[in-house]
């Protein structure tokens, strides 16, 4: 047992008060308790009863380990520096580094002879700034608080960055779900109780597109009608009935008087697919590249997606033209265009088409012929 003075000063409360909940638990090494003073212990045991930690004594690898605010902290506290004497110190802070990430050594140097010899064998044995931390302490009263001290404030930054990112992940929900509205929203009769319905019962956007008619009827309050228009626009445009495989039971709206009756159709559908090839008309053109309608699809072809020898050119007919001035593009042009991006709505099909590539272009320049 270590020869220490046993006149300890009363402890009193050095960190902020948790309002009678329980701070932490402090677990300490059996081994190392039994060596210390027993007025040293009972130092300890009121200082952690005042700021409201629990002690609890077991067989552990550090002198001590506190749990605060969902982090563990370990300690290593030296109360009696050996000058002749301290290579296995050393060896013990090697050897716990590696098991704990947050390890903190205390070393107690009342006296000039011990911090010089701390210091010298410090930087003998290679030991690197910070891994781990060592904290010189003039007694044995002012280590164990300090040691308190760290545990607490390194508990309470966790704390912290545990509720920033609570308070991040609900404002990104509340964002997301502010977005999601924005977008189930815009399509046409769709309002914020359909949108609400819809996520409640089948979830994400992407779920919702993949959902059926009859499965949004028979998972939600929305209208046929309604669910008809979210489901539309995956399959693209409608382009032609081919054939009526069957006709439903109506049923009557409602305060109108119509009749609705459910439909299984055959039919031909338009939509356009990234990386496919259409022929398309032009029908605005302006600085920034030029609109082109293929059938009920409108593409847009940014000034970036068309050849960097064709120049826009202002003046009644807006127009990008070749240097050599053997191609044209303006409004009315017939352009070969490659899709790269679609958007689909409800009730719109917007396409991203780029002429840079090979065979792609002006096929057809109603000007010239």
């Amino acid at each position: 047992m270590s020869n220490l003075n046993s006149s300890y000063r009363y402890p009193t409360p050095q960190i902020p008060s948790n309002s009678g909940s329980s701070a932490g638990v402090c677990m300490m090494n059996t081994k190392w308790r039994d060596e210390q003073h027993p007025s040293f212990i009972n130092f300890i045991a009121s200082f952690l009863s005042a700021n409201s930690f629990r002690l609890n004594f077991v067989p552990i690898a550090p002198d001590c380990i506190f749990n605060c605010g969902g982090l563990s902290v370990a300690f290593i506290f030296v109360t009696n520096w050996d000058c002749q004497n301290c290579e296995p110190i050393f060896s013990r802070v090697k050897k716990l580094k590696g098991q704990f990430a947050n390890l903190y050594v205390v070393v107690s140097l009342p006296i000039k002879e011990q911090n010089d010899s701390f210091v010298h064998s410090y930087f003998k044995y290679g030991m690197e700034l910070g891994k781990p931390t060592f904290v010189p302490v003039q007694d044995l009263e002012m280590g164990f608080e300090k040691i308190v001290k760290i545990a607490h404030s390194r508990g309470t930054c966790k704390r912290q960055d545990a509720l920033s990112k609570l308070k991040a992940e609900r404002k990104q929900s509340v964002q997301g779900m502010g977005n999601f509205l924005r977008v189930v929203t815009s399509i046409p009769g769709i309002d914020n109780h359909d949108a609400n319905a819809l996520n409640q019962a089948i979830g994400s956007i992407e779920a919702i597109a993949k959902a059926s008619k009859g499965y949004i009827l028979e998972n939600t309050d929305l209208s046929a009608d309604n669910a008809e228009t979210v489901t539309n626009g995956r399959h693209g445009f409608v382009v032609a009935i081919t054939g009526i495989e069957n006709i439903g039971k109506g049923l009557i709206r409602d305060g109108t008087g119509f009749v609705t009756f459910p439909v299984k159709y055959q039919c031909v559908v338009f939509r356009p697919f990234k990386g496919e090839i259409l022929e398309a008309v032009v029908t605005m053109v302006n600085k920034m590249g030029f609109f082109a309608e293929a059938g009920p699809v409108q593409i847009f072809v940014s000034n970036h997606l068309i050849p960097d020898d064709m120049e826009f050119q202002t003046g009644d007919m807006p127009n990008y033209t070749t240097s050599d001035g053997s191609v044209k593009i303006q409004k009315d042009s017939e352009v070969r265009l490659k899709i790269i991006g679609t958007r689909v709505d409800a009730t719109e099909i917007f396409c991203i088409g780029t002429i840079k590539d090979d065979f792609l272009g002006v096929i057809n320049d109603p000007a010239n012929a």
